[in-house]
């Protein structure tokens, strides 16, 4: 049987057992929904250590860790940066 089909019977239904019907379907659809909602939740960020990170916005606190990079990275990056700005 095909949604329309199925739609076509049942419009032909008592009143009482369409209300019945749209109650279950809403029951089962808000079910699924919150267990959907569950499923695609994201682990909560954990509080920086550093406390001067603690005070961001929680907004903020989600992009710390985005871009990994080794301390040895950052400090050859900022040499090359500052031997380009004063040469």
């Amino acid at each position: 049987m095909t949604p329309r089909e199925l739609q076509d019977q049942l419009v032909q239904l008592p009143i009482s057992d369409r209300w019945s019907l749209v109650q279950t379907l809403l029951t089962s659809i808000q079910q699924d929904t919150a267990a959907a909602a569950v499923a695609d939740q994201t682990p909560q960020p954990k509080p920086p250590h550093d406390p001067a990170l603690a005070n961001l916005h929680p907004w903020t606190q989600n992009l710390l860790g985005i871009l990994q990079t080794t301390e040895d990275d950052s400090q050859d990056t900022y040499i090359d940066y500052l031997e380009a700005k004063y040469s």
